[in-house]
């Protein structure tokens, strides 16, 4: 989530306000900083959690004997968005109480625009596909595509469940859907690589984004991989990787993810993409990233991540995690708020931008942190009320079966990115949900 603020940090600015805005244009020629221009592989991230987080929990209260009940799954969600979503745009709409100075207007008033025209089709889930250029909060075309695809895989879940091979061939086919979709809308529309700063074009910008980056298809892959790593998790939990395999599986997982990210370098510094390149990498980057993330959790999950697993079991990401939902939602609202009340210019510099990451993110995460508190947990709450007693899994057994995973996947510890809802009565169904 970090990540993604600091990315925004420097997309979401009124160049009005940088003095000598030409120097800017050097930064995309620092290899390093093509982590910040290549950032939206970052919400793939997300997506390969959501999906191994759904197969995961489904799978496993399935085999304890609870069915799965698409109602309850699908109303879950619900109650997990709309809360934080609703308040999100309405708090948009009265932001304007809270600005003021020369570029105010300027920086503000698209933004409202567009929620005062479009807040409903953001509440139907359907703001990817209409009306995407002019979407209210852009940053929720996510919530959109992650909602589509969790209710489209209900589709695999029951397979997974039921009948296994058949729901492991629907997600390979899926995948490989995914990657064909990629890559021919990109030779079809003409679409770049990916989102280049080299050309900064608006229009064609537009166009990447509403044609191919905000379909949900593009991102059915990552999502997929991610069900399988669940898959994987439940019915192999006690998995062994010999050291050799370890190794390759690392060096593997190591080239994927860095070719993704830092493959656009020589693209970003003028050279333009061949046809071939361009195809390419626009089929397979997403997911290559996603099945070096997906080594890396499976590795973590089954004892065999070694340092990495130790830095991300630290405690104390366990609050910041929780607040992640709200944090994406208002992250934008603060920089917005920030920029617009410039009276001054500033120079194009990294330290600039790392000052002002630095500043969006400590009053994100203290406002998240007040959301959560005054929003998302009590109506989380009400909900455990309203349809049935919260039950924690019987982490007694795990550890006895699998000492490996260490209570990594455990729900009260990933209560940021999924719960698990189960009623009183033994012959209710449960509900499964994930967020990034």
């Amino acid at each position: 989530m970090i990540w993604v603020v600091l990315g925004h940090t420097y997309y979401l600015i009124n160049f009005q306000t940088i003095l000598g805005l030409e120097r800017a244009r050097d930064f995309v020629h620092n290899f390093a900083f093509q982590a910040v221009v290549n950032g939206s592989l970052a919400v793939d991230t997300f997506f390969c959690m959501g999906g191994l987080l759904v197969s995961y929990l489904a799978i496993k209260l399935a085999r304890k004997g609870h069915p799965f009940n698409i109602t309850m799954y699908i109303i879950h969600r619900l109650f997990r968005l709309y809360p934080a979503y609703i308040f999100t745009i309405l708090f948009l709409m009265l932001q304007n109480q809270f600005g003021a100075g020369p570029l105010w207007h300027d920086t503000y008033y698209k933004y409202v625009e567009d929620c005062y025209d479009n807040w409903w089709i953001n509440l139907l889930f359907i703001n990817n596909f209409y009306r995407a250029r002019d979407m209210c909060l852009p940053q929720t075309w996510y919530l959109a595509v992650d909602l589509q695809l969790y209710i489209v895989v209900i589709l695999i879940i029951i397979p997974l469940i039921k009948r296994p091979k058949l729901g492991v061939t629907l997600c390979f086919l899926t995948i490989l859907i995914s990657l064909l979709f990629s890559g021919i809308q990109t030779y079809v529309k003409e679409l770049p690589p990916a989102m280049l700063v080299a050309h900064p074009d608006p229009l064609q910008r537009d166009d990447f984004t509403a044609k191919l980056y905000y379909q949900p298809l593009v991102h059915a892959g990552p999502y997929c991989i991610g069900m399988l790593v669940g898959y994987l998790l439940v019915t192999r939990p006690n998995l062994k990787i010999s050291r050799e395999r370890q190794i390759i599986g690392w060096i593997i997982s190591f080239t994927f993810c860095f070719s993704s990210l830092y493959g656009v370098y020589e693209w970003n510094r003028g050279v333009e993409p061949s046809l071939a390149e361009t195809i390419l990498y626009a089929t397979f980057n997403r997911s290559a990233w996603t099945i070096g993330i997906a080594w890396m959790i499976l590795c973590c999950a089954t004892g065999h991540g070694g340092v990495i697993n130790y830095i991300l079991s630290w405690d104390c990401f366990i609050p910041l995690g929780r607040l992640t939902f709200v944090v994406y939602l208002i992250h934008p609202l603060v920089q917005i708020l920030v920029i617009g009340n410039m009276h001054t210019h500033i120079q194009p510099s990294h330290f600039v931008a790392v000052w002002l990451f630095f500043g969006h993110t400590i009053a994100t995460y203290g406002a998240a942190f007040v959301g959560t508190m005054l929003l998302e947990s009590p109506v989380l709450t009400l909900e455990k009320i309203m349809f049935g007693k919260a039950e924690k899994p019987d982490d007694t057994n795990a550890n006895k079966s699998n000492s490996n995973l260490n209570g990594t996947l455990k729900v009260e510890k990933n209560g940021d990115i999924a719960s698990m809802v189960i009623n009183d009565n033994e012959k209710s169904s449960n509900t499964i949900s994930s967020i990034a």
